[in-house]
């Protein structure tokens, strides 16, 4: 192996370790979202995107190589992709058995979602700002379609105990509540605040 194989070899080591931690990170923020902190949304959906994209590249360069007696594809192999998420996927799991992609409509809502973010509505609230937007592509309503989708598979209701009852009716004449559900719908009130709360 000469010198400029060892340094693409730890360059993709590196890349390795970037995208672990960028889907790690994503993963994680993605179990704080809550309507309270919007912030949480978006940092996860950034993470995740970049470290899915990164990590299905590498993936192809590796079968690349495999193929073509362990040399390096051109830069021009790579980038032909683009942020093709869902196109990068597909290509990664071809001839593959896998029991999610194009299996389970949860899971290919979520690729298909992360890709229309990578390609297009990442900058949602700027191009909104500067422009006029459709509010259902807004990615925090699109991103609550799903949501609503995982609640409905996997959560139980829960029921208010009679002293969370008390307490919220007390909050109610108590305190104001000022927010807006994912779908920007107005929360002003504390039973519906604690609803909105439970469901993420």
């Amino acid at each position: 192996m000469n010198d400029i194989e060892d340094v693409k070899t730890q360059a993709l080591f590196n890349e390795t370790g970037i995208c672990a931690y960028l889907i790690g990170v994503g993963l994680t923020n993605i179990r704080k979202v809550h309507f309270m902190q919007k912030a949480h949304f978006g940092s996860a959906f950034f993470e995740l995107t970049i470290g899915i994209e990164r990590l299905c590249k590498i993936i192809l360069i590796k079968r690349y190589q495999k193929n073509n007696s362990d040399a390096f594809p051109t830069n021009e192999y790579i980038r032909k992709f683009s942020h093709e998420i869902c196109s990068l996927i597909h290509e990664v799991v071809k001839n593959n058995k896998t029991e999610f992609i194009e299996k389970d409509n949860i899971a290919d809502a979520i690729i298909c979602f992360l890709s229309e973010f990578a390609k297009k509505t990442r900058y949602y609230n700027l191009d909104s700002i500067t422009g006029t937007l459709p509010k259902e592509k807004d990615p925090l309503v699109m991103w609550n379609k799903i949501a609503e989708e995982i609640i409905k598979r996997h959560y139980k209701d829960k029921k208010f105990s009679l002293t969370e009852n008390k307490m919220i009716e007390l909050m109610q004449e108590n305190v104001s509540f000022l927010y807006h559900d994912l779908n920007g719908n107005l929360i002003d009130n504390a039973r519906n605040f604690f609803l909105c709360k439970q469901n993420g």
